[in-house]
């Protein structure tokens, strides 16, 4: 067992600084943290929600097939928790026998309302938040709550007829990104930087606020979610009651180094790490969109990841409007037990380093709190520079990356080449495909950074000597330079829009380019051969090739438009990309 000191160091900010040493006293003390976060909120108000029937409503979930259970039980991960019964991998192989008792239950739950008490049981083992924090820090740790197996997959199944009611009634927020179908950080990050480079491009300068809020998950007041969930969102009835089982009764153990404290309750909150847990939260946010849409500021949101962005000409006249909006916010969750962290809030102000900066912004009001603004900010694992140049990201890259190679090229001889390659895609090219769409446009010398890294990765796995010629290696491994990446990823996205799969906020940004009355006129009588249907863009307009040139409302449609027709007029994705790749191959290949 360690020591208290460095058990102390695994426990997250708002349970403790420091752990008692033996397990007796452990649990008395998480108990009254838990009391201390639960009184924390004790005498705020809670706000009133007035009655408003939906047009719509879910009262009862459908029963679960054989099939359905089969199937989502095969998807599910298999990771296993120390309150299974047996291992998830050992389920899994016994599935024909074991899945008409785990439909029986999910369907006797539903119908019921109700949630066995042994599925409220979490055990918690806190993690840190993200890659390269410091693990002496408290605050860089999140509880993230290992829950059974037979939950997670009521949770899976609630999940799944809750979603499809939300997308067929549009219930979400357009400008939430996160644990929904099609959206991802990528396509929330594409869109702010859309318009920040197109303010820059209309010589405006812009001001981004990342807001970030303390224990997020951990102080959802339950009474607040379900009437939220009630009159938002029209969920009543046994599925409301369903809810309400779901949230009361929970309990939770710590375990630090195989050392484990008492079953405590949990009087507030909603469990991290499992399959309800942040769709709620993102359920019980969802009038802060009300808040930043009357306050008109641009917006995006991401689980508890909230973006706001402003601009004009001269931003020193207009500065209060964002504070004013902040203000706005910190009043609502303060009424809805959500703690907005000042001293964590980042603000960067975006101006062309080729212009006079027109407002000097030495410091911005965040509650009490003044915010200097920052050159470089991390958001959502990219890095915005106040230029817009991506060069800061590029590096952040480049960085982690070849440390990647660097420890892979340290076991290369015990590893054959497919193995290699595998680990080469985990651990380098993930860092170059990860949110490469808003890398169009950078400078050639930081491109070529990104492709020295995706060289030295070919003539790893292929074991090539470095006066090797590359593009050989690469057609041998057919892999597509990084530029051919970016634009792969880029039309994608750009098919995914033109399908209506993608997020509504890109949707917004491109149109179809009407198309000469004797077209449509031919295409009325061949609309229902897909293939023969010539789908065009209308083409971007922008002021600076350093700015508009690289938004993706300009270039998306440039791309699109200059694909041969067959590929634009592929029936699914997967066609799509696999067209798509074979002519970014020949393109950038000369075949």
């Amino acid at each position: 067992m360690r020591s208290q000191e460095t058990r102390s160091q695994l426990v997250p900010s708002y349970l403790s600084t420091t752990i008692p040493a033996n397990g007796a006293d452990f649990s008395d003390f998480f108990c009254g943290k838990i009391r201390k976060l639960r009184d924390t909120f004790h005498d705020v108000t809670k706000p009133s929600l007035p009655p408003c029937p939906p047009s719509h409503s879910f009262s009862n979930f459908k029963p679960i097939t054989r099939d359905d259970a089969t199937k989502r039980i095969s998807a599910m991960n298999s990771k296993s928790s120390a309150l299974d019964p047996m291992p998830t991998q050992l389920v899994k192989l016994c599935l024909p026998e074991l899945v008409d008792d785990l439909v029986n239950i999910a369907n006797t739950s539903f119908e019921a309302g109700t949630v066995p008490r042994r599925h409220k049981r979490a055990l918690v083992r806190p993690l840190l938040k993200k890659p390269g924090l410091d693990p002496d820090v408290l605050s860089n740790y999140r509880p993230v709550s290992n829950l059974l197996f037979e939950h997670k997959f009521l949770e899976n199944m609630c999940f799944n007829q809750i979603d499809e009611y939300f997308n067929q009634f549009s219930l979400y927020s357009k400008f939430q990104s996160a644990y929904r179908r099609n959206h991802s950080t990528e396509t929330a990050l594409l869109r702010v930087r859309n318009d920040i480079l197109v303010s820059m491009d209309n010589h405006k300068e812009c001001i981004l606020v990342l807001l970030d809020l303390t224990a997020a998950f951990d102080t959802i007041d339950h009474d607040i979610l379900l009437q939220r969930l009630e009159h938002r969102f029209g969920i009543n009835g046994i599925a409301l009651k369903w809810f309400d089982s779901y949230l009361r009764g929970r309990t939770q153990r710590v375990c630090i180094d195989n050392c484990y404290s008492d079953d405590e309750p949990l009087f507030c909150g909603v469990p991290q790490g499992s399959g309800l847990g942040p769709i709620l939260f993102t359920l019980y946010t969802s009038p802060l969109e009300d808040i930043i849409l009357a306050n008109d500021i641009d917006f995006m949101l991401f689980a508890d990841d909230t973006q706001l962005y402003f601009s004009c000409k001269n931003l020193s006249d207009w500065t209060f409007i964002p504070e004013k909006c902040i203000d706005d916010i910190r009043e609502w969750m303060a009424a809805n037990r959500l703690v907005l962290n000042d001293s964590k809030t980042e603000v960067i102000h975006f101006h062309s380093k080729f212009r006079k900066v027109q407002a000097d912004i030495s410091s911005f009001r965040v509650g009490v709190t003044h915010v200097k603004p920052i050159s470089v900010v991390r958001n959502l694992g990219v890095q915005f520079d106040e230029f817009s140049s991506m060069s800061s990201h590029v590096s952040k890259i480049c960085q982690s990356a070849s440390y990647s190679l660097y420890r892979i090229g340290k076991i290369r001889k015990l590893l054959d080449r497919t193995s290699t390659e595998r680990l080469i895609h985990a651990f380098v090219t993930s860092h170059l495909d990860y949110c490469n769409s808003l890398l169009y446009g950078i400078e050639q010398q930081q491109l070529a950074r990104l492709q020295l890294i995706q060289n030295s990765a070919a003539r790893m796995v292929t074991r090539s000597r470095r006066h090797e010629h590359i593009t050989p290696i690469l057609i041998d491994l057919h892999w597509l330079p990084v530029s051919a990446r970016i634009e792969f990823k880029s039309l994608v996205i750009t098919y995914n829009i033109i399908n209506g799969t993608a997020p509504h906020y890109l949707g917004s940004l491109i149109s179809r380019q009407a198309l000469p009355e004797p077209m449509q006129i031919a295409n009325r009588t061949r609309q229902r051969n897909r293939h023969s249907m010539e789908i065009r863009l209308e083409p971007g307009r922008f002021a600076q090739k350093s700015f508009g040139a690289r938004s993706f409302a300009y270039f998306a449609p440039d791309l699109w438009n200059a694909l041969p027709n067959d590929i634009r007029a592929a029936p699914s994705l997967n066609v799509f990309k696999a067209h798509l790749k074979t002519h970014l191959f020949r393109k950038y290949y000369s075949f």
